[in-house]
């Protein structure tokens, strides 16, 4: 027996089975999907009643069951927990034959692959369930099975084109049916420059860029950016330039020669490599991953997971996926904040992409699994020092020391020259044949030339013997080549292992051995020619673990806490410098001015060095201990909001509260209290948002801070703004405007003001929004604050909309798009453009309030603010309501409802039920605009606002 539901339902036996009855036939559909697995009643009425079953359903569907059972006597449908179930061998049906043929795929070479997809495909002989289920659903239970089908299409197109193969005719067809489908037209750009005719294909990618912006609003992905640079350039390579992060394959790299091919040849999607310290993991793997990157022009990323490295924590899986993702291009501001989403980010950023992963030093399996998409496309080489069993289907190599003719040869590579083989031989022994410790004494020979090989061995073997005591082979390799530094270059390679972060740069380094600048690059440049410190990018030094731990053992505590106290002193003073720079409304106060930094001229330079340092200052408040925690946390508050760093920020600052806390210092927690608190509210965390607030404000109470007060007030009032509750945000925002009068704080005055006109135009209380608005765009304009203006711009511009004075909030919103381009503030940038969007749709402009959302859309694409993103999804569907396109627009206000329901945003969620209310009206779907009617009224009444939608479903803005 056959079942076939790719295409028209069909059963065979022989010959084909007619079952006649339409609704007989998405019965069996139904349970032979499930097979193995009990559907209830209730799903199966639902699905062959497509949610409108009548009340005779239940004996219907017993009548469909007793009918099918007659017809195919041979298939048992079994009665399971309140349902039905059917058992047949998987490979019976031709979806699951479909979805094993392309796991098998997975993994295989492009020839192989090409064959086993093509076969997987041939399955299909149309939609699944064409002719026994309307297409509402079809979409609930087949939408899986058609997206793996475009999947490993996609996959077979890409092995094809690996292999040469000509596919013009059919990419064309394919594009012209899913025009928006970028691999596909991806692949057809490179086809058909590939056939000479390069002018078409970049007219192919002109037209997709029109069609995605006018249609979704976001600009072509980077495998299409990238075809298009490449096709421009006239290069004949594959599709996307390599996003690589490999630090250089290792010089001189010698033996393993069966460990290498173990890794290179391996059929597994991850290689795990493990072995003691000092062996050569890292270098096997780095040798592998230049070998094998040809095969992944995807991608080719290296992380350090920290397992063993001095004086810090290993890498947790949030913050390397984190760092993966921004190694794919991924914006940090698109990130999402929690391990789960970011797990799904990763695998979605590198599904049916061909990338290769070093994940470098891993303490165990726990910290390695989440980094692992699994795809087909992807091989990850995993190194650490425990074997890692429990990795499942991964290949394991595991290094011993070298063999004494590979240690040789090492020795000999690193320090050519003719030898007395037999000192060599002993030199290698007295390293105990560890690559680390051979590099690092043929280094000493290669800089000592009055040196033999014969005088190296005795000097190791008397370093391993001094004083009667045993050292182990690396320890006397590193005390060899010590011994021979100057007393500057051994101060800093001591000082070096006090580091709390990944790496340092010359006046970091100079702060840690307390030296000039120019003096400590010269060193650091000194210690990397003999192998002493490492260099993983540019003007960046890093010590080995070995090396880290070797050169901490020669440091008393004391000038450990000496040498990381100059480090954090840098740190305060250079974050201070950043933070005047980023933050051009802070008043200077710089706390330390011994140390030297680079200079930060412009927000571009101050930006660019918090994000070079970001980790390493992290790391460094860990290392902190009292006010410089708080210190450090409140100078980079708003580089972390500039920068979408929301969870670096929140990680800083919860630090902060602990050590002021511990301090007692009430000013410095509520300080850093409240910046936790915006942290969390810019991240939509608005409950959160709210306790910190409230914290802070019990805290200026405390130490009676009037000022601060109205501070606090007002980040209570616009985080329960935010939070739709408006009588409470009101009340706070009150007694802030009063407090602040009192105390003659003008500035706080302007944003009390601005809160307060956001409670007013909400609750229907216009001409007094538009007067406070107007009062703190002054106060803002006196002040020359202008993040203050563009806030209140786009306030007033709304304000104006809700009057009915479309042009002059058309004015206000122009100009508050153009300030926030000014200073570069992506959230208020893409606030204005969404207002303009409403405010032009009201004006009956369609097209322009399109262009204006769209343009909103690309700016979100590169901050995460799923606030923001329901707004634009709202005002984008309310326009192609008024264009006539309601089915196009639900599709905008279901996206809408999902974002704001994610952050419990309840005035967005009210405004896309209404919009999604009017377009399941016009379309005939009387009960579902009931349903998203009576919910958006309910969120109106909990927040105790008008209703806000009127007879033409014209949302109010």
């Amino acid at each position: 027996m056959e079942f076939r539901l790719l295409g028209d339902v069909e059963v065979a036996i022989g010959g084909k089975v007619g079952i006649p009855r339409r609704r007989e036939r998405l019965l069996l559909a139904v349970l032979l999907l499930d097979q193995g697995r009990s559907v209830s009643a209730e799903r199966l009425i639902d699905l062959l009643w497509d949610g409108v079953a009548p009340p005779t359903a239940a004996a219907s569907l017993r009548s469909h069951v007793s009918r099918l059972r007659a017809v195919l006597p041979d298939l048992a449908i079994t009665r399971q927990d309140a349902g039905y179930r059917v058992e047949v061998d998987p490979d019976t049906v031709d979806a699951h034959r479909f979805q094993r043929l392309v796991r098998e795929a997975a993994g295989e070479p492009a020839e192989r692959r090409s064959v086993i997809l093509a076969e997987a495909l041939a399955l299909w002989r149309g939609p699944a369930l064409a002719d026994v289920a309307p297409e509402s659903v079809r979409s609930r239970l087949c939408s899986g099975l058609e997206e793996l089908r475009l999947s490993a299409l996609e996959q077979r197109l890409a092995a094809d084109l690996d292999l040469g193969r000509d596919l013009v005719a059919e990419l064309t067809e394919l594009v012209s049916a899913h025009p928006i489908r970028e691999r596909f037209v991806e692949y057809l750009m490179v086809a058909l420059h590939r056939a000479g005719r390069q002018a078409d294909a970049l007219r192919l990618f002109e037209s997709t860029r029109r069609v995605l912006a006018e249609d979704l609003g976001v600009d072509p992905g980077p495998g299409l950016r990238e075809a298009h640079e490449q096709i421009l350039r006239a290069d004949t390579q594959p599709t996307e330039s390599t996003r690589n992060t490999l630090p250089a394959s290792p010089g001189g790299f010698t033996g393993r020669v069966g460990e290498l091919a173990a890794v290179v040849t391996s059929d597994s999607l991850v290689v795990a490599i493990d072995g003691m310290a000092g062996v050569g993991k890292t270098a096997l793997a780095l040798r592998a991953a230049h070998d094998l990157a040809d095969r992944y022009p995807d991608g080719l990323l290296y992380l350090d997971l920290h397992a063993h490295t001095a004086g810090r924590g290993p890498v947790s899986p949030t913050t390397a996926l984190a760092s993966l993702l921004r190694a794919m291009g991924v914006s940090p501001e698109r990130i999402p904040p929690s391990l789960d989403d970011r797990a799904a980010a990763w695998r979605a950023e590198v599904h049916a992409k061909r990338v290769l992963m070093v994940l470098d030093n891993a303490e165990g399996v726990d910290q390695v699994l989440p980094l692992l998409p699994g795809g087909p496309g992807t091989f990850a080489i995993v190194t650490s020092r425990r074997r890692l069993g429990a990795l499942r289907d991964a290949g394991h190599v595991s290094l011993t020391v070298l063999p004494e003719r590979e240690a040789v040869a090492l020795f000999d590579a690193a320090a050519p020259g003719r030898h007395d083989p037999d000192a060599v031989e002993d030199v290698v022994a007295l390293c105990g044949r560890l690559p680390l410790a051979i590099r690092i004494a043929a280094a000493r020979l290669r800089d000592r030339p009055s040196w033999d090989v014969r005088h190296l061995a005795d000097r190791l073997r008397a370093e391993r013997e001094r004083g009667g005591r045993a050292t182990d082979a690396v320890s006397a390799a590193f005390a060899l080549s010590y011994e021979q530094l100057s007393a500057e270059h051994q101060h800093m390679f001591r000082r070096l292992s006090a580091m709390p972060g990944n790496d340092v740069d010359a006046y970091a380094a100079a702060a840690l051995a307390g030296i000039p600048a120019a003096d400590a690059g010269d060193l650091l440049e000194d210690l990397l020619d003999v192998h002493l410190v490492e260099q993983r990018g540019p003007g960046r030094y890093s010590q080995h673990d070995l090396l880290c731990g070797y050169a901490g053992a020669l440091v008393s505590a004391a000038d450990r806490t000496a040498a990381v106290d100059r480090l954090i002193d840098y740190y305060l003073e250079m974050t201070d410098r950043a933070r005047v720079v980023i933050s051009p409304t802070g008043t200077p106060k710089v706390e330390r001015d011994t140390a030297v930094g680079p200079l930060l001229c412009d927000d571009f330079a101050a930006m660019a060095w918090c994000d070079a340092e970001r980790a390493n200052v992290l790391a460094a408040i860990r290392a902190a201990r009292g006010a410089a925690v708080c210190g450090l946390a409140r100078n980079l508050v708003g580089y972390f909001i500039r920068g979408f760093h929301l969870d670096d920020g929140i990680t800083a600052h919860v630090a902060a509260v602990s050590a002021a806390r511990t301090l007692g210092d009430a000013d410095a927690e509520l300080l850093s209290v409240l910046n936790l608190g915006v942290l969390h509210w810019r991240g939509d965390d608005y409950g959160s948002a709210i306790t910190c607030a409230e914290r802070a404000l019990e805290l200026t109470r405390l130490v009676g801070d009037a000022r601060r007060e109205v501070a606090c007030l007002n980040r209570i009032g616009l985080f329960r703004l935010s939070l739709g509750e408006y009588t409470k945000a009101a009340e706070a925002t009150a007694a802030a405007l009063s407090l602040a009068k009192a105390v003659d704080d003008v500035r706080e005055e302007g944003v009390a003001l601005w809160i307060s006109s956001g409670v007013d135009l909400l609750t229907g209380a216009s001409d007094t929004a538009y007067r406070k608005a107007l009062r703190a765009l002054e106060i803002d304009r006196e002040l020359g604050d202008r993040h203050g203006i563009c806030e209140t711009l786009i306030r007033l511009g709304s304000t104006c909309a809700e009057l009915g004075r479309h042009a002059e909030g058309k004015r206000c919103l122009v100009e508050a798009v153009d300030v926030a381009r000014e200073i570069t503030d992506l959230h208020a940038e893409a606030a204005a453009l969404i207002e303009l969007g409403a405010v032009n749709r009201l004006m009956g402009a369609l097209g322009e309030g399109t262009t204006a959302v769209q343009n909103a859309m690309r700016t979100l694409s590169m901050i995460r603010q799923p606030g923001l993103l329901a707004a634009a999804h709202r005002v984008r569907g309310d326009i192609l309501f008024d264009q006539g396109r309601p089915q196009e627009a639900a599709v905008h206000h279901r996206a809408a409802v999902k974002h704001a329901r994610s952050i419990g945003n309840k005035l967005e969620l009210a405004r896309a039920f209404d919009g999604l209310a009017a377009d399941l009206s016009a379309t005939g779907d009387r009960n579902g605009a009931a349903r998203q009617r009576a919910a958006a009224r309910e969120l109106y009444s909990w927040m105790g606002i008008r209703d806000e939608v009127d007879a033409n479903h014209r949302l109010v803005v």
